[in-house]
């Protein structure tokens, strides 16, 4: 009877100390998301596209049309503040997932618009690092 409790907590012991994601994998998936949010508030395409998947498909936008509405927004925008924060980051393998929420204030033509919201990103580590590939 002694042995079925033994492993049990055996493999509990287990489940709790080395089967999930280290907390460096999950810092480089926050540091993408990190740079996102510098490029956003400077306007940076160039940046902003660097964390993004060549890949990227959310709702019947790809990559090219991300792309594009990005540079028409940056254009038009006088000034961006993005912020986010309570961001759950939940690693599976080389999938990932982050849910959180944003503000994001906008200046058009000196008009501030003001979006709260939750965001829900899924990225993929490949090669070059975790890149975004749906959610934006």
């Amino acid at each position: 009877m002694k042995r079925p409790v033994a492993v049990i907590l055996f493999c509990l012991f287990l489940g709790l100390t080395g089967c999930g994601p280290s907390r460096a994998e999950k810092d480089q998936v926050l540091q993408v998301l990190q740079l996102r949010a510098q490029a956003l508030n400077s306007r940076d395409l160039k940046l902003y596209l660097k964390v993004v998947s060549p890949d990227y498909s959310d709702r019947g936008k790809h990559f090219q049309e991300l792309r594009d509405s990005l540079n028409a927004g940056f254009k038009i925008y006088d000034s961006v503040s993005y912020r986010s924060e309570a961001q759950q980051v939940k690693i599976d393998g080389k999938q990932a997932e982050v849910r959180g929420k944003y503000r994001l204030k906008v200046v058009i033509r000196g008009k501030e618009m003001v979006l709260d919201g939750k965001e829900h990103l899924k990225l993929v580590k490949g090669a070059d690092g975790w890149k975004i590939t749906a959610g934006l």
